[in-house]
């Protein structure tokens, strides 16, 4: 296999990242179809036998900050998250190799800053045991660990992200 001469082969973090981001997207998939079945569950027990599983609504809303989250690898690594559409001819510009690093750099200080934040809550809703005001009394530590571990996902993504701009501007210089 030849690699094209303005082309490097992605390093083991690029690598690891897109598998990540792969597996990501497969469990993103699953909690969507999860929130499908869920729903339709709760419309079922509504309409057709007068009563509410009580569930639905709550744990459709925590597996879809899951699936947000997780799907954030793929936006992030195929450099979708930010883009710059403007009217005109600014592909020059946007495609520039300090632009695509400095765009990298302010996705992983969000994603820091994101992580450091949710990562503060989780910690306090462990230590006072915070459960849900909702029927089913969950823990909140329990949906609010995925979040931050799809954050932590997202800052590798960043990472690799970061680390690919920055070869890419090495190369044109």
């Amino acid at each position: 296999m030849q690699v094209a001469a303005n082309q490097t082969r992605p390093g083991a973090l690029e690598r690891w990242a897109a598998t990540i981001g792969a597996a990501s997207m497969i469990t993103s998939s699953a909690l969507l179809v999860g929130m499908f079945v869920l729903i339709n569950v709760e419309i079922g027990f509504r309409y057709i036998l007068g009563s509410s599983t009580l569930l639905a609504d709550e744990y459709a809303g925590y597996m879809f900050a899951a699936l947000v989250y997780l799907a954030l690898n793929h936006a992030i690594l195929s450099e979708k998250l930010i883009a710059i559409d403007l009217p005109g001819n600014w592909r020059r510009f946007t495609a520039h190799p300090a632009t695509r690093l400095f765009i990298a750099a302010c996705i992983l200080a969000l994603n820091a800053i994101l992580l450091y934040g949710s990562t503060l809550t989780l910690l306090g809703n462990i230590r006072f045991q915070s459960r849900s005001i909702s029927y089913s009394k969950t823990l909140l530590a329990l949906p609010q660990s995925l979040v931050v571990l799809g954050l932590a996902l997202a800052c590798i993504a960043s990472i690799a992200l970061l680390v690919r701009a920055g070869r890419s501007r090495a190369r044109s210089e």
